[in-house]
């Protein structure tokens, strides 16, 4: 069963910054499924095993958004 995870991130303002975070976060070892609310500021991440703030953030890193937290 896959475990769910909510992601919180700054900085996405449009379909394109989603798009973008999408595939950042589905690159991710373990990740099946991805899906991004650029106007809530949140991606919902089904994977194999829960991922850590860390893997989230290095993710991210190499973007312009930034990892605020997990829910």
């Amino acid at each position: 069963m896959l475990k769910k995870q909510i992601v919180n991130i700054e900085g996405m303002m449009c379909e394109g910054c989603a798009r973008t975070v999408t595939s950042v976060l589905e690159a991710l070892p373990g990740v099946k499924k991805v899906r991004v609310s650029y106007q809530k500021g949140i991606a919902e991440v089904k994977a194999e095993a829960p991922l850590s703030e860390e893997e989230y953030k290095k993710a991210l890193g190499e973007t312009r958004f930034k990892f605020v937290s997990l829910k």
